[in-house]
């Protein structure tokens, strides 16, 4: 079976490091005759917007074609606008301005499946390859709500969602938020690691090791988790936090000023943040509107206690105050107590 990813969440350095796709595409493989191709959509850059900023400069600078452990990655070029507006604009251009690269694509393989892993631009373009070359595809969704409450992408949307063969959800929160605007069941097929990765042990720290692993953006609220700890004596905690990101400098200087007892690691390979858990005993992350969250099993795998945000990620997948607590905002008073009961 030939599989043809359309996923914007492929990495690319300094565009995306989520390299979940690759890592599920490499288990699959094992099966006899199975075989992925894999196409990003990154927007098309110029030299003078490669001035603007570093994410401008990184789209100017991405090859059509790039490979990753291994993996062959191929770029579709295609405009996209600030603050991710004119969605279907920017999702037509992802098709048209690569007709002549699917053409070829198709005329070389013979593909089975395709497996979109947004509604835009992904889903669309699967769609579209789908009507023009009678291939079914599949339709990964994550926080899409939104595009069901504009005029502009409404239709669109509902139709890219139930033309699918299947629509898949990592998150049991999306499915049920989505079941009610599109006429089609949603499997919940959650991220999952690998059985060797799950440790099974009692904490020898003295202090409590405090993790956050994320990107620096405001909706993960990392601000939230320094100002509880502020108010936690420092010495009865260590906290790593582990990333980057646009609010870096922010975060850092807000931790400073609040004199809490951290160590800033930046960003790390995977196997690095595994090894990091794996010293670690409470693991937080209160973000807002987050699809899954692997690095909550991953942290859970290593036996970590979790504090997380309710109506989001793995809510209603693990067991509230037995697996994890959830709080009901990103508040410090509501993260500052439930630190403390741990």
């Amino acid at each position: 079976m030939k599989i043809l990813n359309i996923a914007t969440v492929l990495p690319y350095k300094g565009i995306n490091e989520n390299d979940i796709v690759i890592e599920i595409g490499e288990r699959v493989s094992d099966y006899k005759g199975y075989n992925a191709l894999y196409y990003k959509p990154i927007p098309k850059s110029s030299f003078l917007l490669s001035k603007l900023n570093k994410k401008w400069e990184t789209y100017y600078k991405a090859p059509i074609r790039y490979e990753y452990k291994g993996i062959i990655i191929n770029a579709l070029r295609g405009f996209s606008f600030p603050g991710a507006k004119f969605p279907l604009l920017s999702s037509k251009s992802y098709y048209y301005m690569n007709i002549l690269k699917f053409n070829k694509l198709f005329k070389e393989n013979d593909i089975d499946i395709i497996h979109a892993h947004y509604i835009f631009p992904d889903g669309y373009v699967a769609s579209k390859l789908s009507q023009k070359y009678q291939v079914p595809y599949v339709l990964t969704i994550r926080n899409e709500e939104k595009y069901f409450q504009k005029k502009s992408t409404k239709n669109i949307a509902k139709k890219i969602c139930n033309n699918a063969k299947k629509i898949i959800s990592s998150s049991s929160v999306t499915a049920n938020n989505m079941n009610r605007l599109v006429a089609k069941d949603i499997n919940i097929i959650p991220h999952s690691i690998e059985e060797r990765e799950i440790v099974d042990r009692t904490s020898s720290n003295n202090i409590p090791v405090i993790t956050c692993v994320s990107n620096f953006i405001k909706r993960k609220n990392i601000n939230i988790l320094i100002k509880a700890l502020s108010q936690i004596p420092k010495e009865k905690y260590i906290f790593q936090l582990i990333g980057d990101g646009d609010e870096k400098e922010s975060l850092l200087e807000l931790a400073n000023r609040l004199n809490i007892n951290y160590n800033y690691i930046g960003r790390i390979s995977h196997e690095s943040v595994l090894k990091m858990l794996k010293n670690s005993d409470i693991f937080v992350l209160v973000s807002d509107n987050e699809t899954f969250g692997r690095v909550y099993i991953e942290a859970m795998a290593k036996a970590n206690a979790i504090i997380a945000l309710k109506g989001t990620g793995i809510f209603n997948m693990i067991e509230d105050n037995r697996e994890a607590i959830f709080i009901d905002k990103p508040d410090v008073e509501q993260l500052k107590s439930a630190l403390l009961t741990i």
